[in-house]
């Protein structure tokens, strides 16, 4: 973060997937200003109903000024109230290192079920300590932290770490692997600041890494395999 704001290594790569997807409910999870509800309205996805989950109320005129439809002033376990809603598409950007582990593999267990995809942008070594607690930085999540999904997309620039994943819900999304080839074949590049005055920075380009460990049956001659969950 700078300031207290995202960095911008993984913008144009966000844009790019959800113009890819084109949900049409998006979930947000600590969206602070609404840097995610801008991107989606600069991708021209004006269909796109946006919640917001920001338990901090002075956010709500800028989130509203960026095109957020409903916003929830609480933390993210008011989420549990509701488990009969489903979403497109579940946004947590610079949120997850901000609980204690347990708390947000819990959180990721229960919204699985109730998303087609999750996006998790998160920093690794990046020490930020707080009087309140969810304000500072409490957990890491490197991908040795995230084998217990079956079924994601990855990249690592710098400090920085990107997730897809792939959720339980299915209602005819783009397949990951599709999304995989096309991002990748898009040729855009990431950058991510190597020193403090935030004036040199290592460039790469974008690489979706598919990790895919969903459980599956091949029939006896290995000419079908029958997968049990969403591509």
């Amino acid at each position: 973060m700078i300031n207290g704001n995202s960095f911008d290594t993984f913008d144009e790569l966000c844009s790019e997937i959800l113009k890819l997807i084109r949900p049409r409910q998006v979930l947000e999870i600590g969206a602070g200003k609404g840097k995610y509800g801008r991107l989606i309205r600069t991708a021209g996805l004006a269909e796109t109903s946006l919640i917001a989950v920001e338990p901090d109320a002075a956010m709500n005129p800028l989130l509203t000024e960026n095109g957020y439809s409903e916003i929830v002033n609480r933390g993210a376990d008011c989420l549990y109230e509701t488990p009969d809603m489903i979403f497109d598409f579940i946004i947590m950007g610079d949120v997850l290192e901000h609980f204690r582990y347990s708390e947000g593999l819990d959180l990721l267990q229960y919204l699985n079920y109730r998303a087609a995809y999750i996006l998790i942008i998160t920093p690794e070594a990046m020490p930020l300590r707080a009087p309140e607690f969810m304000v500072g930085h409490n957990a890491q999540w490197p991908p040795r932290l995230m084998t217990w999904h079956d079924y994601w997309l990855y990249q690592r620039c710098g400090q920085m770490h990107f997730y897809l994943l792939r959720g339980n819900m299915d209602d005819g999304q783009t397949p990951l692997a599709v999304v995989m080839e096309q991002i990748n074949a898009a040729g855009m590049s990431l950058r991510f600041p190597t020193n403090a005055e935030l004036t040199n920075y290592q460039t790469i380009p974008v690489q979706l890494q598919l990790v895919d460990q969903r459980t599956h049956d091949v029939s006896d001659d290995a000419t079908v395999a029958w997968y049990y969950r969403p591509a």
